[in-house]
């Protein structure tokens, strides 16, 4: 192949390779959708500084990047999601990234890196990486608490009382192999 016609096919790929990508897609840019409750309260609002909606009859996922999502409780925002990219179904209300994530509320900072959002069974699993950093604001008692009806542990006068801060932990055996993270399918 001449030089000339390699420059010529570099050309036309760089030029036609985005026309196809374009003519696949549907570009917005900030685009915002929000969610309501049955009641008409705004629940969820996801932003997107570029949305890609596929053009093609009954694709479902968009692709977006720049992600922030809000979670609301009486009108005001109690969650910040973050993300560098997703894929989300809004039928289903799923998103899905192998991208950083960074969850903010005003008890906790969450990290970690892929993660999949079930807004159905409000769920939000983060499979890699994770880090949680609580605020100043949330102390917790993790002495030892009686069952109820049981005698206090020694040294603890107070562990017979349980409240929601101080009621240990479910016992869960530990997984003998590590989970496998769902597989996204658009």
């Amino acid at each position: 192949m001449s030089k000339r016609t390699r420059i010529a096919t570099v050309l036309l790929l760089i030029t036609v390779v985005p026309l196809l990508i374009a003519a696949e897609y549907q570009m917005v840019k900030n685009a915002r959708i929000p969610e309501y409750s049955e009641e008409g309260d705004l629940e969820t609002m996801i932003y997107a500084e570029v949305a890609k909606i596929p053009k093609k009859r009954g694709a479902k996922t968009a692709l977006i990047e720049g992600l922030k999502i809000e979670l609301y409780e009486n009108n005001e925002v109690s969650t910040t999601i973050q993300a560098k990219s997703c894929n989300y179904e809004r039928e289903k209300r799923f998103a899905r990234s192998q991208e950083n994530v960074s969850i903010q509320t005003k008890e906790m900072h969450i990290t970690g890196r892929e993660f999949a959002y079930d807004g159905n069974r409000e769920r939000f699993v983060i499979f890699h990486d994770v880090k949680v950093k609580l605020t100043k604001s949330n102390t917790f008692d993790l002495r030892p608490v009686a069952a109820p009806g049981a005698a206090p542990a020694p040294g603890n006068p107070s562990s017979s009382a349980l409240s929601p801060l101080s009621a240990p932990a479910p016992s869960v055996p530990a997984p003998s192999t590590p989970p496998v993270p769902p597989r996204f399918v658009p």
